[in-house]
């Protein structure tokens, strides 16, 4: 699952960098309305006020959730290394102590 997250984190970056490139690319705005729902459309230089905002709008999320799926996978990995650390340093101190009698009287000891 992991590979999965990584997949769909990598989709979503790539999601957010083109809708944010977008913001100064021609931009196709278009309704559709009146009785007869007619369509109508007008290319534009870049997107209006209103479709920036969405864009934008849209790019925040892509890039929150890209961030929540990078995190969810990174903690995990930092956890694990935490937890082996300190085993490890647990094992240690127990198998050839703390080191309390190889210390001179000037130096400090650690908590």
């Amino acid at each position: 699952m992991a590979e999965r997250r990584a997949r769909l984190a990598e989709n979503l970056l790539g999601h957010a960098e083109r809708l944010a490139r977008s913001l100064t690319e021609p931009h196709v705005a278009f309704n559709f309305g009146g009785k007869d729902n007619t369509y109508n459309e007008r290319q534009m230089e870049r997107p209006d006020t209103k479709s920036a905002q969405t864009i934008m709008t849209t790019v925040a999320i892509a890039l929150d959730k890209h961030a929540m799926l990078i995190r969810l996978d990174a903690g995990t990995e930092v956890d694990d290394a935490a937890s082996l650390l300190g085993q490890l340093g647990a094992s240690l101190v127990g198998a050839f102590g703390d080191g309390g009698a190889h210390r001179t009287s000037s130096e400090p000891e650690s908590s």
